[in-house]
């Protein structure tokens, strides 16, 4: 875990609680002698900010130092550190900022808390310092020299206002803002006065800057139709979002700031419902697998659903979906998406997904249980490719699943299959859906890739109609993403699910013209192919680069360790490719799943070898390799039994 940062002889890190706060997705900017990364914000717990001097480095002449800690863009407090301190044995000096002395033996601490909103124009902050740099605690490195030939100066310490937004503008849609909490005793005395000192550097241009970008990791929580609590600050404090925050110079796109009005706008509408008795708090228990009102059964659902109707729904999907759980708190990879910014682009992320989403379920006696509609099949084994359910597996930061489906047996809903195996008689597509819409209820700040492919059975004008009516569904519009051929940034996309449609609308009337996603049309889709293109837009010239090596068998049976290294040579060959940055406008697919059944090897034996011959599989081989190659493309990998490989997913997701 990382948790400073560090730039030439000086590091940096923010302690909460006597332990600091890990850093993601830093970023070194040495034009500018300044390092960026994220932290997690924690509700109104103090925190503490610390520079420290590591020793002298090759062609650094130390002198005085002014070390100064601002948050959103307002300057705190400042430290002098004598260059004799930096140069004595040991050569190891730390500054700590606790907080803003307010005179006297007080101090006001450092806190995260809910912003302060306006309607008031006037009363709104309009320091543009501050406006650029909310969301940030800076702390700057000047290099001075001390006036000691001046008298001391006295401090005089002002109250320093915590900044209201105005409600209208971009920036009120940050989640949290850095603010002083109430006075308390300071057992560092400071009354006795500072040296002057004359900066070396300009202040527009500081020897080092350490930028920390903080961000929330909580669930939105439903505004209050009550009164905000009492407050020593005007406005009204608006409820919790998950939301990146990016200080950068440039505001917002265009693109965020549609989105941000289409979030506060629902949160609007939200309240609406609330103040109407629309939405119910429920506690969340769970009773024989079915959930009764989930942790986040006091937020809104986009579905128009109570917690209690969308709980239900989601349950006829257990079969596939497995039972929803909140993401353990330890987790990483449960919203790693809200660690990038918004102007990533979609085709740059590495995406881990699930191959055969469905067969996580798919065992020996669930095969006999459903052979009274399928006939006699070969055994589980040949059709199973997971063991994790779509719950957990987005919990353990998977966003890309492969759904393959046909006509359930009654001939009027479409539902899963492997092939022929049919997965479960009743649950339909929509079931699932649901599942994803409520996930993504509970964490905004991710996207989803949902790949839809016609499994064994009938493709007619009927399959067609009823596949489209689940996608453009009223419920469905708010979740899918409607544009045709493109994919966009990540900030466009947060909540949101990005379809592969590896179906035909051929047999579909022409009134029925929503046809979003990125069409991967069967008939061009190379079967078994190692290394083919698919054309998604023709306009833009956009292609897909895709790696669909599933039948090692071609040419007769081998032996297992000569397929599971063919496959991890095709596998690591396409994700070098997308890594190579040779195309890099394109969009990388690969398949680490495959099978041999010639032999009787069987998707487990390919993923995971067989340990009683000693082999090992694909996924322990892909272990070191993407260990080695952490922070590169990789594109969107579907796995196979991916869970039973410790560490694998952190390594692709470099977490």
């Amino acid at each position: 875990m990382v948790t400073e940062l560090s730039l030439g002889a000086w590091s940096a890190w923010v302690e909460v609680e006597d332990q600091p706060l890990e850093v993601y997705s830093v970023q070194v900017k040495p034009e500018l002698n300044k390092v960026i990364a994220y932290i997690e914000a924690k509700d109104d717990k103090p925190f503490i900010v610390h520079a420290r001097w590591d020793g002298p480095h090759e062609g650094v002449q130390p002198t005085d130092m002014s070390v100064e800690v601002g948050l959103d863009g307002r300057c705190m407090l400042g430290r002098t550190v004598k260059k004799k301190a930096l140069v004595a044995p040991g050569g190891v000096h730390t500054v700590t900022f606790r907080g803003r002395p307010t005179g006297g033996g007080m101090r006001k601490p450092f806190l995260f808390g809910q912003p302060v909103l306006t309607e008031d124009a006037d009363e709104a902050c309009s320091d543009e310092q501050v406006i650029k740099n909310l969301g940030t605690v800076q702390l700057k490195v000047f290099r001075c020299n001390r006036q000691t030939h001046l008298p001391r100066q006295h401090p005089v310490w002002n109250d320093v206002e915590n900044p209201i937004l105005n409600e209208k503008s971009k920036k009120a849609a940050l989640s949290h803002t850095a603010h002083l909490g109430a006075a308390m005793e300071d057992p560092k005395d400071r009354s006795k006065g500072t040296t002057p000192v004359k900066y070396i550097d300009q202040r527009s241009a500081p020897h080092r800057t350490f930028e920390f970008r903080y961000l929330s990791r909580a669930l939105p929580k439903a505004p209050s139709p009550t009164p905000p609590p009492a407050s020593d600050r005007k406005g009204k404090k608006r409820a919790l979002e998950t939301i990146t925050i990016d200080s950068d110079d440039s505001d917002v796109d265009d693109s965020e700031e549609r989105r941000l009005r289409a979030r506060l706008a629902e949160l609007e509408r939200a309240k609406v419902k609330k103040e109407k008795g629309a939405v119910k708090k429920e506690k969340g228990v769970k009773k024989e697998g079915v959930i009764q009102g989930s942790a986040s059964s006091s937020t809104p659902s986009r579905t128009g659903l109570t917690p209690s109707q969308l709980d239900a729904r989601v349950a006829k999907g257990a079969d596939i979906l497995g039972i929803y759980e909140p993401c353990p708190p330890t987790s990483r990879a449960c919203e790693w998406n809200a660690l990038l910014p918004d102007e990533t682009r979609l085709i740059d992320l590495s995406v881990p997904g699930t191959h055969d989403t469905a067969t996580w379920n798919y065992t020996q006696e669930k095969q006999v249980e459903l052979s009274v509609y399928t006939g006699p099949l070969p055994p589980a084994a040949f059709y199973r490719c997971q063991d994790t359910s779509i719950f957990d597996s987005l919990n353990l930061g998977f966003r890309a699943f492969d759904l393959r489906y046909a006509y359930l047996p009654d001939n009027k809903t479409l539902g899963f299959y492997h092939a022929d195996a049919l997965m479960s008689a009743n649950t339909t597509i929509q079931d699932v859906f649901y599942g994803f819409y409520k996930w993504l209820d509970d964490h905004p700040s991710e996207t989803l890739f949902v790949s839809m492919q016609v499994s064994s059975g009938i493709n007619d004008a009927r399959f067609q109609q009823l596949t489209y009516e689940a996608l453009n569904s009223p419920v469905a519009l708010k979740y899918w993403i409607q544009t045709n051929g493109t994919l966009g940034t990540l900030g466009e996309a947060r909540g949101m699910i990005n379809l592969f449609a590896r179906f035909d609308w051929n047999d579909l009337p022409s009134e029925f013209s929503n046809r979003f996603g990125l069409h991967f049309s069967p008939s061009l889709w190379t079967d078994n192919g190692a290394n083919f293109t698919l054309e998604y837009n023709e306009a833009q010239g956009s292609l897909a680069y895709i790696e669909d090596l599933y039948d090692l068998t071609v040419g007769g049976p081998i032996a297992l360790l000569p397929k599971v290294e063919q496959k991890y040579n095709t596998t690591t060959y396409h994700t070098d490719l997308a890594a190579s940055r040779l195309h890099p406008d394109s969009l990388f697919i690969s398949f680490a799943s495959a099978e041999g059944d010639l032999n009787g090897d069987v998707p487990r034996d390919i993923a995971l070898g067989n340990p009683t011959d000693g082999n090992v599989g694909v996924n322990q081989k892909l272990l070191p390799y993407f260990e080695k190659n952490r922070g590169r493309r990789h594109g969107v990998v579907f796995f196979d039994w991916y869970t039973q490989v410790e560490g694998l997913i952190d390594a692709f997701l470099d977490l």
